[in-house]
């Protein structure tokens, strides 16, 4: 999707909004959302959240140990599966977008045409390709949620250590 450079924006803004970088940035982000949300998703519950969690006070290291390892499980879990079943269809989507007749029926392709504008800058094509983009979610909903019960013991095990672990080393 091509991201326009805002002309009309307050000062502080301005120079972030029509920078080419940025621009470019905010055009990836756009073709690989789903790839994009599951990468950050992964960066805050694999890093950020687990220290959060160390640092709760009045807490049990046992349960601060499960909730990171959980955490952890989670972004993983997240990740591989999002990433399985997002990129293909982000592909298939690019792919329709180049070609769209090889793909789509003739009649499909009216009835998600704008009067006067080419397919792909039609609301009703774009809002639809985003929702197969986005709708990868629902498809692997079931599938993270099992990876996710089956890594937890294992990254808890592995990755943060038990108690009696610690005291058997000292």
């Amino acid at each position: 999707m091509k991201v326009n450079n805002i002309k009309e924006c307050t000062p502080a803004f301005s120079g972030a909004l029509n920078n080419k970088a940025v621009l470019k940035g905010l055009e990836k982000i756009s073709d690989h959302g789903a790839s994009f949300v599951a990468g950050v998703s992964l960066c805050s519950a694999a890093f950020l959240r687990p220290a959060v969690i160390s640092r709760t006070p009045n807490t049990d290291k046992e349960n601060k140990r499960l909730a990171s390892a959980n955490s952890v499980a989670s972004a993983v879990s997240k990740f591989i599966i999002a990433e399985s079943v997002a990129l293909p269809i982000e592909n298939a989507v690019k792919r329709i977008d180049i070609n769209p007749s090889d793909y789509l029926k003739k009649a499909t392709i009216n009835t998600l045409k704008t009067k006067g504008k080419d397919l792909n800058q039609s609301k009703n094509y774009r809002f639809a390709t985003q929702l197969i983009k986005l709708g990868s979610g629902i498809l692997s909903a079931v599938p993270k949620s099992v990876l996710t019960i089956a890594l937890v013991p294992v990254i808890a095990d592995n990755l943060f250590a038990k108690k009696e672990d610690i005291q058997k080393k000292d």
